[in-house]
């Protein structure tokens, strides 16, 4: 995840009191590797693990969850970059192009 943004982060954080987990959710997607997660998910956690059920779907269902929703995160990170991932090589050349971009928009 190479384009993380600072003000999305900050916001999850903020608004992740009261939660056991706060995670960004795109439609019907999730971002779980975007999410704030608390000690309050251990116990969960560990029992998921015992079971071999590795599916994140269960592990919210078993938690207090707040959901970043899709209009929340436009305000912040329209273009959605912050979740972004590099997986294939092709990614990286796309990642590459995106920094390149974002380069020259700052000189």
């Amino acid at each position: 995840m190479p384009f993380l943004n600072r003000e999305l982060i900050t916001y999850l954080i903020e608004v992740s009191k009261g939660f056991d987990i706060t995670i960004p959710r795109l439609g019907k997607y999730v971002e779980p590797l975007h999410a704030v997660y608390s000690k309050n998910c251990l116990s969960a956690i560990s029992k998921l693990l015992v079971d071999k059920s590795l599916k994140i779907d269960r592990l919210l269902d078993m938690v207090k969850v707040r959901y970043v929703e899709k209009q929340e995160i436009d305000d912040i990170d329209p273009e959605h970059l912050s979740f972004f991932n590099l997986n294939t090589n092709t990614d990286l050349n796309i990642a590459k192009e995106l920094a390149d971009r974002a380069a020259l928009r700052k000189a």
